[in-house]
């Protein structure tokens, strides 16, 4: 049974030290995982009193929220400058992680303003994040992205089209059950959607201490097994704030006999062209996520 792994990194601070520490943990448990990039400017500060409002352990901590994202990722793109992350300064470092071994793709190019607006925008705004993201991503890895994660499960029907239109052989742009083919208002989109399957450690954590988290992950884990996982974890919490909770759930999935992969190694293993389709639907989530985009129901079923 697989479980995959797509990994968010849409921050300097990620990039610089949740990424390494990510690649270490995944090689000595040797596991996969996809990472998706966001490709411009970090403008993390402008999210600053969402992120400062969200929840921990089911109280307002303001202060532990300003440890966990770290005070200049809070001021990013507002008191201080937005880095841009696929400049001279990090080309290295985006490039580090496919030189090990791992699976890249695209999250977004401002993932701050993809999460804000793309779910209503327009078919213009939609191809330029897009296509200014995809030649972002070839400006660095000198390659087109084979993967797409939209930022924040946000999507429109241009999004979705795109992903089809700009040679993506998956996305994972959703929250759902199982791997689908997607429809939308009707229409089919040749772009299989590998849905997040299962809750974060940081909506988990809302809730309840990280302990109790990790152990309420694994008990889902455990009973729902039948087409494998896809976790969807953030280089700036799996690999900085909840890097040894995190480190130590890879070695009980593998206990519980997962094998811990890449989207790609997760594709590749489903039948082809037996896919379900099903149509995308948006509900809300608890904890500061807000409304996503997600499996809805089988279409003409």
């Amino acid at each position: 049974m697989k479980l995959a792994l797509r990994i968010e990194v849409s921050t300097a601070r990620a990039l610089a030290r949740g990424v390494p520490r990510l690649i270490d943990m995944l090689k000595s448990a040797d596991a996969g995982g996809t990472f998706l990039f966001a490709l411009g400017p970090d403008r993390t500060g402008r999210m600053a009193g969402r992120l400062i409002g969200q929840p921990i352990e089911g109280r307002m901590r303001p202060i532990r929220a300003i440890r966990r994202y770290g005070f200049g990722t809070l001021l990013c793109g507002t008191l201080l400058r937005a880095p841009d992350l696929s400049s001279k300064i990090f080309a290295p470092l985006l490039r580090a992680v496919r030189d090990e071994g791992f699976e890249v793709g695209v999250l977004a190019h401002d993932h701050v303003q993809w999460r804000a607006r793309a779910a209503g925008e327009s078919a213009q705004w939609t191809h330029a994040q897009m296509h200014t993201a995809r030649a972002r991503f070839e400006s660095v890895f000198d390659e087109a992205p084979r993967a797409h994660g939209a930022s924040g499960w946000q999507v429109n029907r241009d999004s979705l089209r795109l992903t089809q239109r700009l040679g993506y052989d998956y996305a994972s742009d959703t929250r759902g059950e199982q791997p689908f083919v997607p429809i939308y208002r009707a229409e089919i989109v040749a772009c299989p959607q590998l849905p997040t399957t299962l809750p974060t450690l940081a909506e988990l954590n809302a809730e309840a201490p990280l302990g109790v988290a990790v152990e309420r992950m694994l008990d889902i884990t455990a009973a729902s097994r039948a087409t494998g996982h896809v976790y969807s974890a953030r280089a700036d919490l799996e690999g900085i704030e909840f890097a040894d909770a995190f480190e130590g759930l890879l070695a009980r999935w593998r206990g519980q006999g997962y094998e811990i992969v890449s989207l790609r190694d997760y594709v590749d293993g489903l039948p082809a062209g037996e896919l379900p389709r099903h149509e995308i639907a948006v509900r809300e989530v608890p904890h500061g996520v807000g409304t996503v985009a997600v499996q809805g129901p089988p279409f003409l079923a």
